[in-house]
Protein backbone atom coordinates (compact mmCIF):
# COMPACT_ATOMS: atom_id res chain seq x y z
CA UNK A 1 0.00 0.00 0.00
CA UNK A 2 1.28 3.58 -0.78
CA UNK A 3 -0.54 5.74 1.37
CA UNK A 4 -1.52 5.44 4.91
CA UNK A 5 -4.26 3.05 5.08
CA UNK A 6 -7.87 3.37 6.50
CA UNK A 7 -9.87 0.31 6.07
CA UNK A 8 -13.30 -0.81 7.94
CA UNK A 9 -12.81 -4.10 9.03
CA UNK A 10 -16.12 -5.44 11.18
CA UNK A 11 -18.30 -2.85 9.98
CA UNK A 12 -22.02 -3.16 12.27
CA UNK A 13 -25.03 -2.94 10.22
CA UNK A 14 -26.76 -0.98 13.35
CA UNK A 15 -25.74 2.51 13.75
CA UNK A 16 -24.49 3.74 17.09
CA UNK A 17 -25.13 6.97 19.32
CA UNK A 18 -20.93 8.17 18.96
CA UNK A 19 -17.64 7.07 17.80
CA UNK A 20 -14.96 6.39 19.91
CA UNK A 21 -11.01 6.78 18.61
CA UNK A 22 -8.15 5.31 20.30
CA UNK A 23 -4.20 5.32 19.52
CA UNK A 24 -3.19 1.61 20.15
CA UNK A 25 0.15 1.93 21.03
CA UNK A 26 1.04 2.55 24.63
CA UNK A 27 -2.62 3.10 24.59
CA UNK A 28 -4.08 -0.18 24.10
CA UNK A 29 -1.09 -1.74 24.13
CA UNK A 30 0.71 -1.67 27.50
CA UNK A 31 4.20 -1.04 24.84
CA UNK A 32 5.04 0.65 21.86
CA UNK A 33 6.04 -1.84 18.53
CA UNK A 34 9.31 -0.29 18.10
CA UNK A 35 10.99 -0.06 21.63
CA UNK A 36 9.79 -4.17 21.34
CA UNK A 37 11.93 -4.40 18.56
CA UNK A 38 14.56 -3.29 20.23
CA UNK A 39 14.67 -5.02 22.78
CA UNK A 40 14.45 -8.25 20.21
CA UNK A 41 17.75 -6.96 19.02
CA UNK A 42 19.65 -5.68 22.24
CA UNK A 43 22.28 -7.36 21.54
CA UNK A 44 22.73 -5.31 17.75
CA UNK A 45 24.49 -1.99 18.15
CA UNK A 46 23.94 1.48 15.87
CA UNK A 47 24.79 5.38 16.21
CA UNK A 48 23.09 7.72 17.61
CA UNK A 49 24.26 11.47 18.45
CA UNK A 50 27.48 10.43 17.37
CA UNK A 51 27.75 7.36 20.08
CA UNK A 52 27.36 3.87 19.64
CA UNK A 53 24.11 2.21 21.29
CA UNK A 54 22.04 -0.81 21.45
CA UNK A 55 19.43 -0.94 19.49
CA UNK A 56 16.91 -1.09 22.54
CA UNK A 57 18.44 2.35 23.22
CA UNK A 58 18.03 3.89 20.30
CA UNK A 59 14.62 2.54 19.41
CA UNK A 60 13.91 4.06 23.29
CA UNK A 61 15.39 7.22 22.69
CA UNK A 62 13.58 8.14 18.97
CA UNK A 63 9.98 6.99 20.39
CA UNK A 64 10.10 8.99 23.47
CA UNK A 65 11.88 12.13 20.86
CA UNK A 66 8.51 11.23 19.14
CA UNK A 67 6.24 11.08 21.35
CA UNK A 68 7.27 14.33 23.18
CA UNK A 69 6.87 15.90 19.92
CA UNK A 70 10.55 16.68 19.71
CA UNK A 71 11.31 14.55 16.26
CA UNK A 72 8.52 15.14 13.46
CA UNK A 73 6.38 11.77 13.75
CA UNK A 74 6.86 10.92 9.99
CA UNK A 75 10.83 11.34 10.59
CA UNK A 76 10.34 9.36 13.71
CA UNK A 77 8.75 6.49 12.37
CA UNK A 78 11.34 6.03 9.13
CA UNK A 79 14.49 6.46 11.18
CA UNK A 80 13.10 3.36 13.21
CA UNK A 81 11.90 1.51 10.75
CA UNK A 82 15.55 2.05 8.94
CA UNK A 83 17.68 0.53 11.26
CA UNK A 84 15.18 -2.67 12.05
CA UNK A 85 14.81 -3.89 8.72
CA UNK A 86 18.48 -3.99 8.66
CA UNK A 87 17.82 -6.98 10.80
CA UNK A 88 13.99 -8.20 10.42
CA UNK A 89 11.43 -8.82 8.01
CA UNK A 90 8.12 -8.06 8.03
CA UNK A 91 6.77 -11.37 9.55
CA UNK A 92 9.50 -11.51 12.16
CA UNK A 93 8.54 -7.93 13.15
CA UNK A 94 5.06 -9.36 13.23
CA UNK A 95 6.39 -11.97 15.75
CA UNK A 96 7.76 -9.68 18.51
CA UNK A 97 4.80 -7.09 18.39
CA UNK A 98 2.33 -10.16 19.24
CA UNK A 99 4.08 -10.41 22.42
CA UNK A 100 3.08 -6.42 23.32
CA UNK A 101 0.35 -7.58 25.99
CA UNK A 102 -3.02 -5.13 26.02
CA UNK A 103 -3.19 -2.58 28.83
CA UNK A 104 -5.46 -3.92 32.08
CA UNK A 105 -9.06 -3.89 31.58
CA UNK A 106 -8.59 -3.06 27.58
CA UNK A 107 -11.06 -5.96 25.99
CA UNK A 108 -13.56 -5.44 28.75
CA UNK A 109 -13.69 -1.47 27.54
CA UNK A 110 -13.93 -1.73 24.09
CA UNK A 111 -16.46 -4.80 24.78
CA UNK A 112 -18.54 -2.20 26.80
CA UNK A 113 -17.93 1.00 24.55
CA UNK A 114 -19.47 -0.85 21.38
CA UNK A 115 -22.64 -0.57 22.92
CA UNK A 116 -23.19 3.07 21.75
CA UNK A 117 -19.88 3.68 19.58
CA UNK A 118 -18.41 2.88 16.61
CA UNK A 119 -14.87 2.09 17.56
CA UNK A 120 -11.51 2.85 15.31
CA UNK A 121 -8.41 2.51 16.27
CA UNK A 122 -6.02 5.08 15.28
CA UNK A 123 -2.14 4.39 15.29
CA UNK A 124 1.41 5.64 13.53
CA UNK A 125 2.13 2.55 13.39
CA UNK A 126 2.47 0.33 10.17
CA UNK A 127 -0.72 -1.52 9.32
CA UNK A 128 0.77 -4.81 8.85
CA UNK A 129 2.07 -4.71 12.78
CA UNK A 130 -1.28 -2.93 13.62
CA UNK A 131 -3.73 -5.79 12.12
CA UNK A 132 -1.61 -8.75 13.16
CA UNK A 133 -1.64 -7.57 16.81
CA UNK A 134 -5.84 -6.83 17.08
CA UNK A 135 -5.99 -10.36 15.28
CA UNK A 136 -3.62 -11.76 18.15
CA UNK A 137 -5.53 -10.23 20.91
CA UNK A 138 -9.23 -11.23 19.51
CA UNK A 139 -9.67 -7.57 19.13
CA UNK A 140 -12.56 -6.32 16.69
CA UNK A 141 -13.16 -3.09 16.38
CA UNK A 142 -15.14 -1.27 13.44
CA UNK A 143 -12.24 0.23 11.47
CA UNK A 144 -8.42 0.80 11.08
CA UNK A 145 -6.38 4.19 10.53
CA UNK A 146 -2.47 3.08 9.97
CA UNK A 147 0.71 3.93 8.26
CA UNK A 148 0.69 2.14 4.97
CA UNK A 149 4.02 0.49 3.67
CA UNK A 150 5.87 -0.52 0.31
CA UNK A 151 6.95 -4.37 0.80
CA UNK A 152 7.81 -7.32 -0.88
CA UNK A 153 9.16 -10.02 2.14
CA UNK A 154 11.09 -6.56 3.79
CA UNK A 155 9.67 -2.90 4.29
CA UNK A 156 11.10 -1.10 1.59
CA UNK A 157 9.62 2.15 2.17
CA UNK A 158 6.81 3.77 4.69
CA UNK A 159 3.85 6.21 4.12
CA UNK A 160 3.39 7.49 7.63
CA UNK A 161 -0.18 8.67 9.00
CA UNK A 162 1.03 11.87 10.19
CA UNK A 163 -2.57 13.77 10.55
CA UNK A 164 -4.82 11.14 12.97
CA UNK A 165 -7.63 13.76 12.37
CA UNK A 166 -8.01 12.69 9.36
CA UNK A 167 -10.05 9.46 9.34
CA UNK A 168 -12.23 11.10 12.16
CA UNK A 169 -13.25 14.22 10.30
CA UNK A 170 -14.22 11.70 7.72
CA UNK A 171 -16.21 9.41 9.47
CA UNK A 172 -17.94 12.19 11.32
CA UNK A 173 -18.86 13.59 7.50
CA UNK A 174 -20.46 10.34 6.26
CA UNK A 175 -22.42 9.73 9.91
CA UNK A 176 -24.42 11.50 12.12
CA UNK A 177 -22.78 10.86 15.10
CA UNK A 178 -23.61 12.40 18.18
CA UNK A 179 -20.07 12.73 19.38
CA UNK A 180 -16.81 11.89 18.86
CA UNK A 181 -14.24 10.82 22.42
CA UNK A 182 -10.64 9.92 21.48
CA UNK A 183 -7.76 8.64 23.84
CA UNK A 184 -4.29 8.79 23.51
CA UNK A 185 -0.78 9.18 25.21
CA UNK A 186 1.43 11.16 22.26
CA UNK A 187 2.05 14.12 21.04
CA UNK A 188 0.84 13.22 17.48
CA UNK A 189 -2.96 12.29 19.75
CA UNK A 190 -2.96 15.91 20.25
CA UNK A 191 -4.37 15.75 16.24
CA UNK A 192 -7.21 13.71 17.47
CA UNK A 193 -8.19 15.99 20.69
CA UNK A 194 -8.39 18.65 18.18
CA UNK A 195 -11.65 17.33 16.45
CA UNK A 196 -12.84 15.83 19.48
CA UNK A 197 -15.65 16.41 21.80
CA UNK A 198 -13.84 14.60 24.81
CA UNK A 199 -10.46 13.71 25.26
CA UNK A 200 -8.64 11.42 27.14
CA UNK A 201 -5.03 10.97 27.80
CA UNK A 202 -3.77 7.26 29.10
CA UNK A 203 -0.53 7.79 31.30
CA UNK A 204 0.56 11.15 29.15
CA UNK A 205 4.17 12.13 28.25
CA UNK A 206 5.05 14.76 30.09
CA UNK A 207 3.34 18.10 28.98
CA UNK A 208 1.05 17.23 27.14
CA UNK A 209 -1.97 17.47 29.45
CA UNK A 210 -3.76 20.67 29.71
CA UNK A 211 -5.64 22.06 32.91
CA UNK A 212 -9.39 20.14 32.81
CA UNK A 213 -7.97 17.65 30.49
CA UNK A 214 -9.38 13.88 31.34
CA UNK A 215 -6.43 11.99 32.77
CA UNK A 216 -6.51 8.16 33.46
CA UNK A 217 -3.75 5.81 34.23
CA UNK A 218 -3.11 2.24 32.79
CA UNK A 219 -6.41 0.69 33.78
CA UNK A 220 -8.55 1.05 30.50
CA UNK A 221 -11.28 -0.33 32.70
CA UNK A 222 -12.56 3.25 34.45
CA UNK A 223 -13.53 4.32 30.53
CA UNK A 224 -17.10 3.54 30.19
CA UNK A 225 -18.14 4.56 33.43
CA UNK A 226 -16.60 8.03 32.32
CA UNK A 227 -18.51 7.93 29.34
CA UNK A 228 -21.95 6.82 30.99
CA UNK A 229 -21.67 9.72 33.01
CA UNK A 230 -20.42 12.23 30.56
CA UNK A 231 -23.14 10.95 27.81
CA UNK A 232 -25.99 9.81 30.30
CA UNK A 233 -25.40 6.41 29.19
CA UNK A 234 -26.96 3.35 30.61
Amino acid sequence: MHIPVFVTTNRRPEFKHGLFAADYEGTLLAGEFMEALGNALAGVYTELDGSRVSMKAYMEAITQRGMRGELPFDASLRLRLEEITKYMNLEEMKAVVAGIPLRTGAREALMELEKYHDIIVVSGGIYPLVEHSLSTHGIGVDYVAASGIKCNGRLQDVYPLTDKSLPLKQLMQQHPYGWLVAMGDGANDRQMKGVANRFIWVCPKDGLAEDRDIVIGGDLSVVPQLLRELYGLK
